[in-house]
């Protein structure tokens, strides 16, 4: 597995520069997937004092690192720092729409929703030669989208998945529960579809009913008689004033009934 062959592939570029290291240089990876699929891959190397006296140092790295098509992406970053034990650092994080972008012809990673459409797993196959994987030191992190439910990693917290060794003679597998909100979940995007439905609804009878009377509220009772005459219809009031006397008299009454005017 030569330098050149690998140098065009994210992973393998990784271990050839490992390779030409002499496996001096602890090199941690971390990926985050999301539901869909895509995510953030992250390369961290740690340069020990030997190794930097060698003239390998963080500089030297990030621009070796910086030449590579993968780290040219948009969205990619490539940072030098120091650990905490004071050795230089370089960290490369790149983000992916699909695992296949990390891929190379000597690793495969793979990231895919099984049938139920509830669970979601990720793969890691390649060709793990005996001589490279006694020279390098590589840790992966792998962090799902939901609760991991079985994996072949060292150690798994919450949804991370530990994989001390990255060279085995198996693939490293994950599998995880997606969220029960997880776009595609037939259930979610039935209720989705109806409550649309409803507020759709809603709105278009609004609409249709914008402008029209809505109705007369009930009127509080009128003192008096409604008389229908040539189709109109008056109130006629339950008293009436005599003009002479201010007598009150009934409506009907003709004359006053205190002084007997007429009303």
């Amino acid at each position: 597995m030569s330098a050149l062959r690998l140098r065009s592939y994210p992973l393998g570029l990784l271990l050839a520069l490992c390779l030409l290291l002499v496996g001096c240089m602890d090199i941690q990876i971390r990926l985050v997937i999301r539901e869909d699929g895509s995510g953030l891959a992250t390369w961290n190397f740690e340069i020990p004092p030997q190794t930097a006296a060698l003239g390998v140092t963080a500089a030297s790295l990030k621009a070796e690192l910086s030449r590579d098509k993968t780290f040219k992406r948009r969205g990619a970053q490539i940072l030098e720092g120091r650990a905490a034990n004071g050795n230089q650092t370089v960290t490369a994080t790149v983000p992916f729409q699909d695992l296949s972008e990390i891929s190379s012809r000597d690793f495969q990673v793979v990231f895919a929703r099984l049938p139920d459409g509830k669970k979601c797993s990720f793969n890691l196959t390649g060709n793990n030669d005996p001589l490279t994987a006694s020279m390098v030191r590589i840790r992966m992190d792998v962090e799902m989208p939901g609760k991991i439910i079985n994996s072949n990693a060292d150690q798994i917290t919450g949804n991370v998945a530990h994989f001390t060794t990255f060279f085995r003679p198996e693939a490293l597998y994950v599998e995880a529960e997606t969220s029960r909100f997880a776009f595609g979940d037939p259930g979610i995007i039935a209720g989705s579809a109806a409550l649309l439905a409803l507020v759709f609804t809603a709105v278009w009878i609004l609409r249709r009913n914008r402008g029209k009377p809505v109705g007369l509220a009930a009127a509080a009772p009128i003192a008096g008689r409604i008389e229908n005459t040539a189709g109109t219809a008056t109130v006629q009031p339950a008293f009436v004033y005599c003009g002479e006397c201010g007598t009150q008299n009934r409506s009907s009454s003709r004359f006053c009934r205190r002084c007997g005017r007429e009303l």
